[in-house]
C-alpha cells in the first residue's frame, strides 16, 4: 500500500524509482535535477514484496505492517541525494514486479515522467536500463527517462530522445524539448536505422539494387527527422542523428 496516498497535483510531478543502490540513487539525483528545473512536485517511491508467510496464504498483519516499516526506512535513505531540496515525498508501494508498481504511483500521482537508473554492469556514464527500466520502457504510460550511471547531479549537458516517426515518438521528443529548455541542456534526436536484409526475394524482382534502395529508405529516415527537429522551438539547441 501507499504510505500516503498521493493527492493529485495542480503542478508537475515526477516519480523517481529507488531501491537503495547506485542506480537508485543515480535516478533519484537526475530527478531532482529535472524537478528543480520545471518547479515539479518529486515522488520518491520504492517497490517492495510483501513477505508471505510460508503457512498461510495471506500474510500476518503483524509481518505485512513490518515489512511496510522496513520498506518506509528503505525510501528515507533518499534523502542522502536530496539534501537541501524541499518538497520530496517518499513513498514505500507493495507490488511485484517493480515495474508494476512505479506505474501504480505514477497514475495515482498524475505524474507526467518515471525517472529510473541505468544497470552499472555495463560501466559509469552508461545508458543501459536495467529489467524495470526495460519493462517500463515496454510499457508505460508516461514519459520514462533514464539516468546514467554514476550520474550523481552533475548539470544536465544533453538529453537524448528516440523518434522513429511514429506519433508517441514525435511526444517524446516533444517532452524532451521542454525538459532540455527548462534545464539549460541541448537535445539530441536519435533515430535507429536497422538496414534491410539483403537476403529479401523482394530485391530479385525490382529494379533497383539493394544499395540504391538502402540508400533511399535511410534519406527517407533522415528527411523525417530533420523535419521533426526543425519543428521543435527555435529556443532549444538541438540536432538529428541517424544511428546504423
Amino acid at each position: 500500500m501507499l504510505a500516503a496516498e498521493p493527492n493529485q497535483p495542480s503542478s508537475p510531478c515526477i516519480v523517481a524509482g529507488f531501491d537503495n543502490s547506485p542506480s537508485g540513487y543515480d535516478a533519484v539525483a537526475l530527478a531532482r535535477r529535472l524537478a528543480a528545473a520545471i518547479d515539479a512536485r518529486l515522488i520518491v517511491a520504492y517497490i517492495y514484496t510483501e513477505v508471505l508467510s510460508a503457512i498461510d496464504i495471506v500474510p500476518p498483519p503483524e509481518l505485512v505492517a513490518q515489512r511496510r516499516d522496513e520498506a518506509l526506512g528503505t525510501v528515507e535513505r533518499a534523502s542522502i541525494a536530496l539534501e537541501g531540496f524541499d518538497g520530496w515525498e517518499p513513498v514505500a508501494y507493495a507490488s511485484e514486479p517493480a515495474a508494476r508498481g512505479l506505474h501504480e504511483v505514477a497514475d495515482r500521482a498524475g505524474a507526467e515522467l518515471i525517472v529510473v537508473g541505468s544497470t552499472h554492469r555495463h560501466g559509469l556514464g552508461r545508458v543501459v536500463p536495467g529489467a524495470t527500466g526495460e519493462r517500463l520502457l515496454h510499457g508505460s504510460a508516461c514519459p520514462i527517462a533514464i539516468a546514467p550511471a554514476g550520474w550523481r547531479g552533475d548539470a544536465i549537458e544533453t538529453i537524448g530522445a528516440g523518434f522513429d516517426g511514429l506519433p508517441e515518438s514525435r511526444a517524446a521528443l516533444s517532452a524532451a524539448a521542454t525538459l532540455a529548455y527548462a534545464s539549460g541542456a541541448s537535445l539530441r534526436a536519435l533515430s535507429a536505422f536497422e538496414a534491410p536484409n539483403p537476403a529479401n526475394p523482394v530485391y530479385a524482382v525490382t529494379g533497383h539494387g539493394y544499395t540504391e534502395i538502402m540508400g533511399e529508405l535511410r534519406e527517407m529516415r533522415r528527411a523525417q527527422l530533420d523535419q521533426a527537429v526543425a519543428g521543435l522551438p527555435c529556443r532549444v539547441d538541438a540536432d538529428g542523428r541517424i544511428i546504423d
